[in-house]
């Protein structure tokens, strides 16, 4: 496979926050750890980007779902791929079944892609990999579960209605 068919074999992979620890993580992370690796099997400089955002700035998060205790200050993680000219943004978080309610990026396999979140603090390359490497995801799971398991169903509704 090349560049931009693994971007989009994983980006079409449905986003999914895990609610517990568990062996398939599908989402900013795990989506963008699977592909990090697959990148660097063509031989692909890539490297992790962490930023801040707010579960909140997402409008079409209905608010009974938004009322369920959570941190709404969360981490987004993406990559970045070297190209000829530099650092370009890789975001494949989003799955194609949630366009046109959320932002799902394409990929020509050399410019920047959106970020799928309104970064409120993007870390440098260097703090990005601490934080990937330190992130506690088993206390995030533990306080925000219901919220995540209720942002998986809504999710799986434009999935379906899509679908229909």
């Amino acid at each position: 496979m090349k560049r931009k068919e693994y971007f989009y074999f994983i980006r079409d992979i449905p986003y999914r926050t895990p609610i517990k620890f568990e062996k398939n993580n599908y989402s900013c992370h795990g989506k963008h750890t699977i592909l990090k690796k697959l990148l660097e099997k063509t031989k692909a400089e890539v490297r992790f980007r962490i930023c801040e955002f707010y579960w909140d700035d997402f409008n079409i998060i209905p608010g009974d779902i938004k009322k369920i205790s959570h941190s709404d200050k969360g981490i987004h993680v993406y990559l970045q791929v070297k190209n000829k000219h530099g650092w370009v943004n890789l975001d494949a978080t989003l799955d194609n079944a949630l366009s046109p309610h959320f932002l799902v990026n394409e990929w020509d396999g050399q410019c920047n892609t959106m970020i799928c979140v309104r970064p409120r603090l993007i870390y440098s390359p260097e703090k990005s990999l601490e934080i990937y490497n330190n992130y506690d995801y088993g206390k995030d799971l533990e306080f925000n579960h219901d919220f995540y398991k209720a942002l998986n169903s809504f999710f799986e509704s434009i999935r379906v209605k899509n679908q229909a």
